[in-house]
């Protein structure tokens, strides 16, 4: 494999991982405008794709409250 292969090759690998990257925080994009709109953390986790704790975690992180949380 020649330098410029590799090169190449590891550019690609950086574009692929910044794409899951941004997927990601624009999943907790999401999640954060739905918390704030007061939908069930039952729905978004339908939408989602999120486990419950990590809603929560989200939500706790950002200073929202979920009332009658178990």
């Amino acid at each position: 494999m020649t330098y410029e292969m590799k090169l190449r090759e590891e550019r690609k690998l950086g574009q692929s991982e910044g794409r899951k990257e941004g997927i990601k925080e624009g999943k907790a994009e999401m999640v954060l405008s739905m918390l704030k709109e007061h939908i069930n953390v039952d729905n978004i986790r339908k939408y989602s794709n999120w486990s419950r704790e990590a809603i929560l975690l989200l939500a706790q992180k950002n200073g929202i409250l979920i009332p009658n949380v178990n």
